[in-house]
């Protein structure tokens, strides 16, 4: 499950020229702090029963995923952890688990007893969209990013 932001100066050179973006590097900067937002925000918003999943996003060593793709111009960032998107979009139909490598399933139950169950059936679930809030956080940081941007590169000019 990952989210793809790009920044292919040349073809987006007018709208960045609307956002008075005047050099590569600017719109560099500009992308890396919005994915820095977006991981921010995700993990944030994210479920956190344990962490893992919170704590995956945009790195690497923990099963997420930060890559540069398009010559430096695209960044790829999302988490690898295999439950990411039934939780971040839901599951439509109840579906079976049964154990791999056990003869039963060991599990806390509602009212905190140890359950043994040879197969259960988890019943539907509601997304949680965290990936796509997390992205709409991001994109309402973009004008101050850009304005903190532009402040650095007129110190520099």
């Amino acid at each position: 499950m990952e989210i793809a932001f790009t920044s292919n100066f040349r073809k987006k050179q007018n709208r960045l020229r609307q956002l008075k973006v005047r050099t590569e590097i600017e719109g560099l900067v500009i992308l890396n702090r919005t994915g820095d937002a977006f991981i921010e925000h995700t993990s944030r918003i994210a479920p956190h029963r344990t962490g893992d999943l919170a704590d995956s996003i945009g790195n690497p060593s923990k099963g997420g995923i930060y890559e540069r793709f398009a010559e430096g111009r695209g960044l790829r960032i999302g988490t690898t952890v295999g439950y990411a998107r039934a939780v971040n979009e839901g599951i439509r139909r109840p579906y079976p688990i049964a154990p791999k490598n056990a003869k039963v399933l060991k599990f806390i139950g509602k009212d905190g007893e140890t359950v043994y169950r040879h197969s259960v059936v988890h019943p539907p679930m509601s997304g949680k969209f965290f990936m796509n809030r997390g992205l709409i956080f991001a994109r309402r940081d973009l004008p101050q990013i850009i304005r903190s941007v532009k402040k650095m590169g007129s110190r520099h000019a």
